[in-house]
Parts: structure tokens; C-alpha cells; sequence
């Protein structure tokens, strides 16, 4: 099990108008996965035989996958189009995509599991090339429900030093539980979770990007974060208390992969691709942005 701390401080009877949400932590941890319906990270996942494979429509090359969620895992946060059970994303595993923010070009797939039919055996994306850092390692996933507010950088200035003097002066049990940022107490504390997840707030590292549907001009939610980095003291009560994961009570994180991440991750300098989706107009667009420290 794998959990993350939770404050006691009720921010939102100081701020009422700090939006809370709800959102599912993936704690993805390396691991092989055998069933092929399973949530996962990359590995091999439920693709209908009959179905061709994604390709980058800048390179030509297959995509790979990068998560697969069932929604009996996230279901209770993110909504899925009815009748469907199975969120699917696939990446191009190349940073080199100038029209997109030189970030991978992305694809989600809305499933119903019950009627896809004969499974593909082998996944594309196999010898084609790519960029290390783009290619998440197989990792079982260890969802966590929390609830958060925006980042910083969602906040004006004087909403943020309020929030902070509020922080210090009710919150002196969570700043010593987590040994929070005194240079930021709310996002040690209550801020958006920076590592991957589902639903919830966009924990933006730089501004807050507004991403806006090309088709209708409305703004797009967060659907899903994939981040170069999972674990870290430094993420203050988001920092995982990991338990029994692994063999021999192993977390699953490659401390020792140079560069790489925990996941094998790792694009730009320590970055979170960021998913949005509308859900007002058919087919459920998607647009991503990525940002790096």
C-alpha cells in the first residue's frame, strides 16, 4: 500500500473559494503486469487485433503506450463516456515535435473492455526511434483517492501570501508532519499534487497555461499528468510513505537510473506532460503541454 499524508487543517473555511478537487495518485511503481486488462503503466494492454496500430503523424513511426486505466480504479474521480471502461494513452516517444512544444504527440482511446474482441499478442512501437526519456518503464500502478487545491501558480499574489500567513499561523502540526517548504507552505501542503495522476488540478511548474478546446474555444480539464519524477522529500505531504511494495519491501523506484527517473521517465529538465480533455464536443478532444523546472 502506498499513501501520502493528509493534512488537518481545513484550508477551505479560511478560503472558501479555493477550489477543491478530487484526484487519483498512480504511484507507478516498476513491476510486470501480466494481464493485459489490467491499470498499468506501459506494458502490454488490451489493443483490439483487428485494430491498427497509432502512428505519429509528424514521423510516421508507431506510438507506444504509456497508461492504461480501468475505471473501477479512477472511475470515482474521472468520468468516462458511457459505456466505456478503459482509458488508453499512447505517446509518440519523441520530444522533437515543434507544433506541439517539442513534447510527444499524444492519443487517448475511450474502451468498453467487453467487446473488443481478439487481443493483440505483440504492441507496436518496437525498434523505432526515439527518445530514452520518453519511454516509460512497465510499472504496476498503486492508485491513491486524495483531494487538492490549484498550484501556486494558479493563485494571484495576494491570495498566496494570505493562504501561507493562514498556513503558519493554524497549520503548525502539518508543517512539522511533513516538514513542509518555508518557502511555500501551500504547495508543500495543499497545493496540486505534482506527480503522475488522474483528474484533479494541473500541477503547473511554471505559469498556469489556460488551454483552450480548438473546436469550441472552451477551456479544457485536466485529465491526466505524466511526470518525470514520482517520489521526492521534497513534495512535502504529496512525498509517498511507501509500504510492502515490491519484493523484499522494495518500492519500485530506480533510485540508481541515472537521469532516467523512477519510471524511466524523464523529458526536459525533470518535466510533467499535463492531458487535458473537453468533454463538451464529440470524440472528447485531447491537448497536452509540457512543462520543465
Amino acid at each position: 500500500m502506498i499513501r501520502t499524508y493528509c493534512p488537518r487543517l481545513d484550508l477551505q473555511k479560511f478560503f472558501p473559494a479555493l477550489e477543491k478537487k478530487k484526484a487519483v495518485l498512480l504511484h507507478p511503481r516498476r513491476a510486470h503486469v501480466g494481464d493485459v486488462r489490467a491499470s498499468k503503466m506501459a506494458g502490454s494492454i488490451a489493443w483490439p487485433q483487428e485494430e491498427r496500430w497509432p502512428q505519429c503523424p509528424e514521423h510516421n513511426t508507431d506510438m507506444i503506450t504509456v497508461l492504461q486505466l480501468r475505471r473501477e480504479d479512477i472511475g470515482s474521480v474521472v468520468r468516462f463516456p458511457d459505456g466505456n471502461d478503459l482509458l488508453q494513452l499512447l505517446w509518440c516517444p519523441r520530444l522533437e515535435h515543434e507544433d506541439n512544444g517539442y513534447s510527444p504527440i499524444a492519443r487517448t482511446f475511450w474502451r468498453d473492455s467487453a467487446t473488443l474482441g481478439a487481443l493483440r499478442s505483440e504492441m507496436g512501437g518496437v525498434n523505432v526511434e526515439l527518445d530514452e526519456g520518453c519511454v516509460p518503464a512497465e510499472c504496476a500502478l498503486h492508485v491513491e483517492e486524495v483531494e487538492e487545491f490549484p498550484s501556486s501558480m494558479a493563485l494571484d499574489v495576494r491570495t498566496s501570501a494570505a493562504v501561507d500567513e493562514v498556513i503558519k499561523t493554524h497549520g503548525q502540526e502539518d508543517i512539522a508532519a511533513v516538514d513542509a517548504d518555508e518557502v511555500n507552505y501551500y504547495d508543500s501542503l495543499f497545493g496540486a499534487a505534482p506527480q503522475s495522476k488522474a483528474g484533479g488540478h494541473a500541477a503547473w511548474m511554471q505559469d498556469e497555461d489556460t488551454v483552450e478546446c480548438e473546436q469550441c474555444g472552451e477551456r479544457m480539464e485536466h485529465l491526466l499528468t505524466v511526470a518525470s519524477e514520482e517520489n521526492n522529500e521534497s513534495f512535502g505531504r504529496w512525498a509517498a510513505i511507501e509500504e510492502g511494495v515490491g519484493e523484499d519491501g522494495e518500492d519500485g523506484l530506480d533510485d540508481d537510473d541515472e537521469g532516467e527517473g523512477h519510471t524511466g521517465v524523464m523529458l526536459g529538465d525533470v518535466g510533467s506532460y499535463y492531458v487535458m480533455v473537453c468533454r463538451r464536443c464529440a470524440q472528447w478532444p485531447i491537448a497536452t503541454r509540457l512543462q520543465s523546472c
